[in-house]
């Protein structure tokens, strides 16, 4: 059936298809029956006179044929119980400043090119929005929500049960914004990597970094980013790893031996790739970001990259494990040797059998069990090891002296405590296993590393808390 006019009753018929080219203006909620759906053509328009409230059958119900946006501007939107078909060049733009539910509708591009799942209009996005029980699936951006200002982005920003696969560009992308709480959901690709090896002498054999996209990109986020019962399947893991092994059998540790990957020998910058590497959460400028209730991020080249005044606080058994990097950290210099971000704070949390746990420059540690929990939620530290080379917990570099941006509970002279948390080995052993030095002398003619004050519990076990 084509249709251009309005919507004035309440139900489309079971196998009816409504092709929109004109104007489809809407003033009722509407049900979807059996294998009804629109068909939304390019050159359409959508007046909204009240709430669009679409209810599906569990079934499609929109189709955007090639080169379609779908704009719903004006008053609020409640979408249910349906499916969304993206072609090439699609996406649906949400209300502006307004209110926008999705409950278990499935976003399915059955396109290659360009096809993106809920962007906002302009920059501004709804004032709430909802994402419950939803599948995003095979698009190119899942979620899109690029921002001016804070004041244009949604005050509640809610994923719940919902489910980021096999996306080609990035699960969600949120900038300039208050805040994103995600509750039980997942989020995997399937792309496969692919590396090119070179001279195991040059850095060069890392590029072209794995292809795989990331899951969540937060920029400059007001608020909490938090993620709760959530999961994360990176790609490129082994790979990272089995390079890794090659390279270290090959310069075994040393203070000086870091030709394969970004660590920091003494007043040198970080490796130009490291931002192209493969990464599942990249995070710049979010001071509150929080892995709760066991979310983990897992199988990843590079797990977490975090730049600029970025906090990540892991706890209630968050997990960063079997990743090449687990936690790519690196603070950012204002001026004067003033240092804004990163800090990384464990409680209840594991570091599990990644080549690389915490690797960057300038980054404030609390692992340390005595003060964050007085001895009640152990952290657990578990090494990866391959034809018998060890990764590292940590690799830091300081450039600016710690002792004017750490609390003294945390580093006293050359000690960084670390107390009362579960190692694979009991303690984890210098250069081998850890690698923190400080080389924010204006000379550079010494880099003193530091040691770790590990003090393990006696009877301690990581999944009591």
């Amino acid at each position: 059936m084509q249709f251009s006019g309005a919507i004035s009753g309440t139900s489309v018929g079971s196998n009816t298809s409504v092709l929109v080219q004109g104007e489809l203006i809407v003033n009722t909620p509407i049900k979807m029956n059996g294998t009804a759906y629109f068909d939304f053509a390019p050159g359409h328009t959508v007046t909204l006179l009240s709430t669009f409230d679409l209810l599906g059958d569990n079934q499609k119900m929109i189709k955007l044929q090639p080169s379609t946006t779908l704009s719903l501007q004006g008053k609020s939107v409640n979408l249910k119980a349906g499916t969304i078909i993206y072609n090439d060049n699609t996406k649906l733009e949400m209300p502006s400043s307004k209110r926008a539910d999705f409950v278990g509708v499935k976003f399915n591009a059955v396109g290659t090119l360009n096809m993106t799942g809920l962007n906002n209009r302009y920059g501004v996005s709804p004032a709430i929005l909802y994402i419950t029980g939803c599948e995003f699936n095979n698009l190119s951006k899942c979620i899109d929500l690029p921002h001016d200002n804070k004041s244009v982005s949604p005050t509640i920003f809610s994923i719940s049960g919902s489910t980021f696969s096999q996306y080609k560009d990035y699960g969600i992308l949120l900038t300039n914004a208050t805040q994103m709480i995600a509750n039980n959901s997942s989020f995997f690709s399937d792309q496969t990597p692919t590396i090119q090896y070179g001279s195991i002498e040059s850095i060069v054999l890392l590029c072209p970094a794995p292809s795989a996209p990331p899951a969540i990109m937060g920029d400059n986020i007001a608020g909490i980013m938090s993620l709760n019962g959530c999961e994360i399947t990176g790609v490129g893991a082994e790979m990272f790893k089995d390079r890794f092994v090659k390279e270290m059998q090959s310069s075994p540790y040393s203070t000086n031996a870091y030709n394969l990957l970004p660590l920091f020998e003494p007043n040198a910058e970080p490796a130009p790739i490291l931002e192209s590497f493969n990464v599942s959460v990249y995070l710049n400028n979010v001071p509150h970001f929080y892995m709760k209730e066991g979310t983990s991020i897992h199988d990843a080249f590079n797990g977490i990259l975090a730049r600029g005044t970025t906090n990540i606080i892991m706890s209630k058994g968050a997990s960063l494990s079997n990743n090449g990097i687990a936690v790519n950290m690196e603070a950012e210099e204002i001026m004067h040797g003033k240092i804004r971000g990163g800090l990384l704070f464990m409680d209840c949390s594991h570091l599990i059998n990644n080549a690389l746990g915490i690797l960057g420059r300038d980054v404030t540690l609390f692992t340390d069990e005595f003060v964050n929990s007085n001895y009640n939620n152990p952290n657990t530290f578990i090494n990866f090891e391959q034809d018998k080379v060890k990764g590292r917990y940590f690799d830091i570099h300081y450039s600016i002296n710690p002792a004017t941006m750490q609390p003294s509970h945390v580093y006293n002279g050359y000690i960084i405590f670390s107390r009362n948390n579960i190692w694979s080995n009991n303690l984890p052993t210098k250069t081998e296993e850890y690698h923190i030095v400080d080389c924010s002398f204006s000379n550079g003619s010494s880099c003193p590393e530091y040691t770790i004050d590990a003090d393990p519990p006696a009877n301690a076990k990581g999944d009591d808390c």
